[in-house]
């Protein structure tokens, strides 16, 4: 049983990403990153950073039912730390507060891609679009993500 793939709810980014997905999901790319692998990524790069930000518009959308038990408890984890929940086991487990840990974790992912558009892919995204003329984003997505492992304090 998981409290975020048994209860069928769906993860937003803002739809300013929407052509993040895209690029990464192109199936003639041959390093294609999947929607749910880059919302996980993005969650992570945005709960280590500690950066949470509001959806505007709704974008691109994952179902938790897609979700592995392990990424589940990646995601469980983060809201677990978040300031929000403070730690408190019962804020995760009660089933009322389920569009409070969807909201965390969506911010998180928000947070993560406007890092990872800004401040990894600087070069590439022009607020709009991100550029793979050269078919190095990949490339470039795992050097900023390394700089980031690289980073952590413990």
């Amino acid at each position: 049983m998981g409290i975020l793939k048994d209860n069928q709810m769906i993860f937003f980014t803002d739809s300013k990403y929407n052509d993040v997905f895209d690029t990464f999901n192109k199936k003639e790319a041959k390093n294609k990153i999947e929607i749910k692998q880059l919302y996980i990524l993005a969650a992570a790069v945005g709960f280590k950073n500690s950066k949470r930000v509001q959806i505007a518009n709704k974008g691109k959308e994952t179902r938790t039912s897609y979700l592995s038990y392990k990424e589940e408890a990646l995601l469980l984890n983060m809201v677990f730390a978040d300031s929000e929940i403070d730690n408190n086991i019962d804020e995760i487990v009660n089933l009322n507060n389920k569009m409070k840990i969807k909201n965390i974790i969506d911010e998180y992912a928000n947070g993560g891609l406007e890092l990872i558009v800004e401040s990894g892919l600087p070069h590439r995204w022009n607020g709009e679009v991100l550029n793979n003329e050269d078919g190095n984003l990949t490339f470039d997505l795992s050097k900023y993500i390394l700089s980031e492992v690289q980073n952590i304090p413990f």
